[in-house]
């Protein structure tokens, strides 16, 4: 293993977060492989991108007017909508 390695190792954010449960030998086995990645790759890849588009900028972005209506949170009268207004509140700042 080199210091190179092991410095992308240490700077890598899953593995660090990962901490003892992936070890750096497994690390640097997966790194060394040469990737290849096909055109089901790129395809897979751009639905995830698209999707999460769609999910930021519409979605979220619809829950965000909903929740941060002044008026929405003065006209909460049963615990259902209070969730709604709870989850389109948070899903705002995600």
């Amino acid at each position: 293993m080199s210091l190179s390695e092991y410095v992308v190792y240490v700077i890598f954010f899953p593995a660090l977060s990962a901490g003892p449960i992936d070890r750096i030998e497994r690390f640097v086995g997966d790194l060394r492989k040469p990737l290849s990645l096909t055109s089901d790759d790129y395809g897979g890849a751009g639905k995830r991108l698209v999707l999460g588009l769609f999910k930021k900028f519409v979605v979220a972005d619809t829950l965000g007017l909903v929740a941060l209506n002044a008026n929405n949170a003065t006209q909460v009268r049963t615990a259902g909508l209070a969730w709604v207004l709870l989850y389109a509140y948070a899903s705002k700042f995600i």
